[in-house]
């Protein structure tokens, strides 16, 4: 690209601020005054990525594409891998970083959000499990300059990363769906994670039980594999093969997720057969917006499926009970009988 052409680009966002300014108290939580007029939607989606990188992160290097680290947000933020806390935090996948790298169109997310908006995530942080990190903004663009509303930290699928905007009560939800690495090796394909935005904030908060003796209890980040497999050896030599298929759909005052997981065995002594139906599970998950929490009725499917790697413990008519161990059990449909 020619440096030039960037450097007249990115300067109409940086050049007249030479450091992004503390929130004020009323208004957004940046703003930059610009040289050229973005008000038009086809002029906003030929922002080059360099002119994004400017509003959003400070200490950019344009010339290099580098970040200064730590990396901090606009408003001065520091920005890095969300870590859910006391009980939470064993429950979140070890953060393993890669090395730094110069930031490139590759690392810049930006869906049209509601009216005006721009959600827009940078991937400064690559992870090793096909993840990244990075700031993620709501932008808006006046006959004035760009204005950041709303900032955050998003922990996301890092490939075919899509981004949006839910409402849940009065509540904004930051919808982030990426799919995994093609060589995952938990086999997973695509996954989301879900963010309140509290206060001008998108805030990563824990998924906790929202009722019984166990109420309160952590499960874990707001996020969900939404495809995935697993494969269990059995004793006979046979292979139990586990497919969980979710979906995550949005109400009026809640959010509800849908599950359902299929267990089939099959002998890979003889690939050419096709496997044969073991079990059938299916459940739904309401969750609700709670102070600094989000309340979820109940713990995953998939994780009690695969506690019991396929055993059943009690039948009851046409359907039989699975033991979950310290869990709640779960009832799975018998196929035939």
């Amino acid at each position: 690209m020619n440096r030039a052409i960037a450097v007249v680009l990115v300067l109409s966002f940086a050049a007249c601020k030479p450091k992004p300014p503390p929130k004020p108290a009323v208004g957004p939580l940046c703003f930059v005054e610009t040289m050229t007029q973005y008000e038009a939607e086809e002029n906003v989606r030929a922002l080059k990525p360099e002119a994004w990188f400017a509003l959003i992160l400070r200490d950019y290097d344009l010339w290099t594409g580098a970040v200064k680290r730590p990396v901090h947000d606009c408003a001065g933020q520091e920005v890095r891998a969300p870590e859910l806390l006391g009980e939470c935090v064993e429950t979140e996948a070890p953060i393993k970083m890669k090395p730094p790298h110069a930031l490139t169109k590759e690392d810049l997310v930006v869906t049209k959000g509601p009216g005006n908006q721009w959600i827009v995530w940078i991937q400064v942080e690559h992870l090793e499990d096909g993840e990244a990190v990075g700031p993620v903004a709501l932008a808006a663009f006046s006959h004035k300059g760009a204005s950041v509303n709303a900032l955050g930290s998003l922990r996301a699928k890092r490939r075919r990363a899509r981004l949006r905007l839910e409402k849940v009560g009065q509540t904004p939800v930051l919808v982030a769906e990426g799919d995994c690495e093609k060589d995952d090796p938990s086999r997973c394909k695509s996954a989301i994670r879900v963010l309140p935005l509290r206060n001008d904030y998108f805030v990563n908060e824990p998924l906790t039980l929202a009722a019984g003796e166990q109420e309160g209890q952590c499960l874990g980040p707001a996020s969900f594999v939404t495809q995935r497999t697993e494969r269990v050896d059995l004793d006979s030599g046979w292979e139990r093969r586990f497919e969980q298929t979710s979906s995550l759909t949005f109400e009026l005052e809640q959010m509800t997720l849908h599950e359902q997981v299929v267990a089939s065995d099959a002998d890979p002594r003889q690939p050419g057969v096709p496997p044969r139906l073991f079990r059938k599970a299916d459940a739904e998950r309401t969750i609700k917006i709670a102070p600094k929490r989000l309340a979820v009725s109940g713990p995953s499917l998939w994780v009690g499926m695969l506690r019991a790697a396929g055993a059943l413990k009690k039948k009851e008519g046409r359907h039989e009970t699975i033991d979950r161990g310290n869990l709640p059990p779960v009832k799975v449909n018998v196929p035939g009988g």
